[in-house]
This record gives C-alpha cells, structure tokens and sequence, in this order.
C-alpha cells in the first residue's frame, strides 16, 4: 500500500515537473496569451452583441409606442410659433398654439370648417397656409379667414376684374407683390405664378403683412384695404368718411374669423395653457422628458431626462449643454 502510494506521487512530481518546462518555453507562453486575448474578445463580443440586442429591443418598442398628440414638446418644429404677433384679428392669444401640436392645431381649424366641400378644400392648402404664416408672422386665423371670403378655398376662382386664385390676386397686384418678394416680374410669368397655389397664398399672406404695417396695425384698415385697395382707404380717410362701417367685405371676414376658431376660442385658455406648461412629458422623437416649469426655467434652461444618463443644461449660470 505504501509502495503503491509513492508510486502515484512520484508519478504527480514527474507529471509537474514536465508541465513546468513546458509551461516555461516561450511557444508555450505565446499560446497562452493568444488563447487568452481570443478568449476576452469572445466575452467582450457577446457583452455587446447582447447590449445591441437590447437596443435594437428598446427601438423596436418605441417605434410601436403611440404618438401622443397632445404631449407639450420643447421643440419649435412640433407647434406653430407667432412671437411677433402681439395683436390677432379677432382678440385670440396665439400664444396658445404651442399648447397643439401642429397637426392638432390643423385638425381643430378644418373641425370647425361644417361644410364637407369647403372642409375638403381646405384641407389640401392650410398646411401651406400656416407654414407661411407662420413664416411672415401674421394672424393664421386672419389670412385663412380672408381667403374664405375671397374665394371659398377655391384654386380656380377669378373675378370680373382677373383676380386669381385662392388669395384673389390681380395681375398689376401680382406684378408688383412680386417686385417685393425678388419674384419674376414679366406679366406672361407673374399671371402663371399666381395660379399657382402656394405662390398665390404666400403673396397674399405678404400683401396682407404689408397692409397691416401699412396702417400701423389697424386690422379694420387693413382688410378693406385688402379688397379695395389702399389708395381707397387713404382717399376715404382723408375725405373723413368712414371705413369699415357697415363693410359687407370685413363683416364677412369677421364671420369667418370667428366660425374658422371657435374650436381653438373654445378648447383653450390661459388657465388651462398655465397648468399644461407645468407637466412633465415625453419626447416621443428622443424618449427624453421634459419640464416647463417656468418658475425653474429661470434657473434650468430645460431638463432631459433620458432612461440611462442625465442632461442638464444650464442658462443662469451659462454653461453649455453637457452630458453629466
């Protein structure tokens, strides 16, 4: 037994000693750093081929996950923005539009629109419309409601006296809006340009921008002028006769104005703008939430809060936007 014993470590010394000077040469070493780097890329790879899986999860999710209309975004691409307009046609803060997405705020605008053909109309041409609005600051409300009354969101209405389009613009008028605007000024050309839709709305939105610098804000003034001119206007005033009295053309306006946002009057107010600033949402684009609270706006520029790492951006103290 004893015998038998010294046997077996004998034969572990020997085995040890043998694995020892194998281990030692420098073939062997080289092995066994090889097999060593190859074996932490193979844990590195699958640690990132899971990470990835995750991502590509966590997208897939989100790309399922609804889009909530109604979210507030910090995000000036997502409402329409009227910060020059101090004053609307009708008495509406247009401030309230950053309380609607932009496709909400169209959908409020066509909702209030009853009849099916007009409703119809409209809709191939508001977004235009509120983009160019929105471009030369003025009242949307307004100029939609103009363009109701002048052609029933009709394309391919004209008048007696050649006025086109959707914005009822004459050829002289359009002639010389397109001086202004670095547009082609050849008649053959500028009667083309106005019969073509988003030419003829942004030359009248322009025209009527102009009308209310023209007469120092005065909406009244403006729309008359609008259909008769300003030369009428002046002419009127200097006479001291009355404008905008008894106005067939501005009373239709006005009726318009008020039918075109009675849905937007009705479902905002400013209370109701105050508590909807105070939330905290979700950036459906960048899963980042977001606070308006205007009260610590003062202090944080905004606030984002992504679900693995945090943003802060700083405006009190002037720091850029950093990763933390």
């Amino acid at each position: 037994m004893f015998k038998n014993s010294q046997k077996v470590h004998s034969f572990l010394d020997e085995s040890l000693q043998m694995l020892s000077r194998v281990m030692s040469s420098g073939a062997a070493r080289s092995s066994l750093r090889y097999l060593n780097t190859l074996a932490i890329f193979i844990v590195v790879g699958i640690i990132f081929s899971k990470e990835a899986s995750l991502e590509s999860q966590s997208q897939n999710l989100e790309m399922k996950k609804p889009k909530s209309e109604s979210a507030y975004f910090l995000d000036e691409k997502t409402f329409y923005q009227f910060p020059m307009v101090q004053d609307s046609f009708g008495g509406i803060p247009l401030d309230q539009m950053e309380l609607y997405s932009k496709k909400e705020a169209r959908s409020l605008i066509l909702s209030a629109v009853k009849s099916g053909r007009l409703k119809k109309r409209l809709a191939r041409y508001i977004t235009k419309t509120m983009e160019i609005c929105e471009q030369y600051q003025i009242d949307p409300f307004w100029a939609l409601s103009v363009m109701w009354t002048e052609s029933h969101f009709n394309l391919k209405a004209t008048s007696s006296v050649s006025a086109t389009g959707l914005m009822q613009i004459m050829p002289a008028t359009g002639v010389f809006l397109s001086k202004l605007l670095n547009m082609p000024v050849k008649e053959t050309v500028v009667y083309e340009n106005i019969k073509d839709p988003h030419l003829n709305i942004e030359m009248g939105v322009f025209y009527l921008k102009r009308l209310l610098k023209m007469f120092k804000g005065n909406y009244r003034l403006a729309t008359v002028a609008y259909n008769m001119g300003p030369g009428g206007v002046y002419r009127r005033l200097r006479n001291k006769q009355e404008v905008g009295v008894r106005n067939l053309y501005l009373d239709k306006v006005r009726r318009h104005y008020k039918l075109i946002s009675k849905n937007f009057s009705k479902k905002s107010s400013k209370k109701y703008l105050s508590l909807r600033k105070t939330l905290v949402v979700e950036n459906p684009k960048t899963a980042y939430l977001y606070t308006r609270l205007y009260e610590v706006d003062q202090i944080f520029h905004f606030v984002e809060l992504p679900s693995f790492d945090y943003r802060l951006a700083l405006n009190s103290i002037g720091q850029s936007q950093k990763s933390l």
